[in-house]
């Protein structure tokens, strides 16, 4: 939740909004959809639910890299300075 609005500041087009929902999705495959699955392991994911979930990591992770070197991007980027006439 807090990172949404910084991209959407920062990305206030149409990839700001892309980037939230695919952040979004991520996390809601995770918590509901696999973390309900472990219930009963006692909530230890093992099995079948490790290639997903180290997946949806990865995929994340991958993603606030990506956002990491974009910010970046944006901070180094050179402002044309006006021209006073």
């Amino acid at each position: 939740m807090q990172i949404i609005p910084f991209v959407l500041l920062c990305f206030p087009t149409r990839n700001g909004v892309l980037i939230i929902v695919l952040l979004s999705l991520a996390t809601f495959a995770e918590y509901p959809f696999l973390f309900i699955r472990t219930g009963d392991s006692g909530g230890e994911i093992m099995g079948a639910l490790v290639m997903p979930y180290t997946i949806l990591i990865v995929a994340r992770t991958g993603i606030l890299v990506g956002l990491c070197v974009a910010f970046y991007n944006i901070l180094r980027q050179v402002r044309a300075k006006p021209t006073v006439i």
